[in-house]
């Protein structure tokens, strides 16, 4: 059995880095961390799984798709003959959650239960939250706020606002 490499948990240069890039930058690899991380969890957990939601999309005015497409969660995944929406998170210093998508929220839970998968890039853990963790965690930690550009509201969340299991 060969060991499993471990990514060192990234710097505070690093993240100063990254979060000085513009937006547009930013956008090219929002997620991809936390997606790509999702992914090897379920691949080591020998856990289906299948992309669903949009993946920074090419649309010029994706705005005015419905909200609940918008919205839609990442991932379905499949454990056991049980079937998940999976929405995925990254952090940096906090943890950014939209107010649409907590709205949306119930749409997708009538469907099937809505997990999300939190990947700590700081300190190199995750989590697995329920909606009612998340709401939570939310109303419990979050302070509200709203995106310079497009006003549209959102909670940030501490990073130490959810335990975090180290890498698998």
């Amino acid at each position: 059995m060969t060991a499993k490499k471990q990514l060192a948990p990234i710097t505070q240069e690093q993240y100063e880095s990254y979060s000085s890039l513009p937006f547009n930058k930013r956008f090219a690899t929002l997620g991809g961390e936390a997606e790509g991380k999702f992914e090897k969890y379920c691949q080591h957990n020998d856990y289906r799984f299948e992309r669903f939601g949009f993946n920074r999309p090419s649309f010029k005015k994706f705005w005015n798709m419905p909200i609940q497409l918008r919205t839609a969660p990442d991932y379905v995944l499949e454990i056991k003959n049980q079937y998940y929406f999976v929405e995925c998170k990254g952090t940096g210093k906090s943890i950014k959650i939209k107010q649409e998508t907590l709205d949306q929220i119930p749409f997708w839970e009538g469907i099937l239960p809505v997990r999300y998968f939190v990947y700590n890039s700081v300190e190199n853990g995750y989590a697995f939250l329920t909606q009612e963790q998340l709401l939570s965690t939310v109303l419990e930690h979050g302070t509200k706020k709203h995106f310079e550009g497009d006003n549209k509201e959102y909670y940030e969340l501490p990073r130490n606002a959810i335990q975090f299991t180290k890498e698998f």
